[in-house]
């Protein structure tokens, strides 16, 4: 038998074609998550770092993130100390569908997603800061106000 974080990086291995979308994708990785009796924080956690070291990384790999922080409040400081810190080292921005899912992420998890958004590079910062006005703190906290930006 197959345990379940092998499903859930098997589902995200799975390649799109005109029978498999991206949308039925998603699906069955909701599907799954709403088992929390199989889909324990641990096993959420397990998932997120074997999806961490596929590469490429999966397109839906942020989106399992939110809905994993939505179904276990409590991998919150995981998800910042370990994921996020990892995706920056990963050079995030380059993907733009992750690099959007990873300003969404920091942008929910707020305001303790500013210790990891002060890591980015100024002009991926400044980037994210534009794309989601709600994470400008950050920038005031690295030191970088408005005038100095623009």
């Amino acid at each position: 038998p197959m345990k379940p974080q092998e499903l859930i990086v098997a589902l995200h291995k799975l390649q799109i074609s005109k029978e498999l979308s991206m949308k039925k994708i998603a699906e069955a990785i909701d599907t799954c998550f709403n088992d929390k009796a199989i889909f324990t924080t641990q096993v959420l956690s397990v998932v997120l770092l074997q999806l961490l070291d596929q590469n490429p990384l999966p397109t839906l790999y942020m989106r399992t993130v939110l809905l994993s922080l939505k179904l276990s409040p409590g991998l919150t400081d995981f998800v910042m100390d370990v994921i996020l810190q990892r995706l920056i080292s990963k050079q995030v921005w380059l993907l733009p569908t992750l690099w959007e899912g990873f300003i969404k992420c920091c942008r929910q998890t707020l305001p303790r997603s500013h210790r990891v958004l002060i890591q980015l590079p100024r002009n991926h910062l400044e980037d994210a800061v534009k794309r989601c006005p709600d994470l400008e703190p950050a920038l005031e906290s690295k030191g970088l106000n408005r005038a100095a930006r623009f």
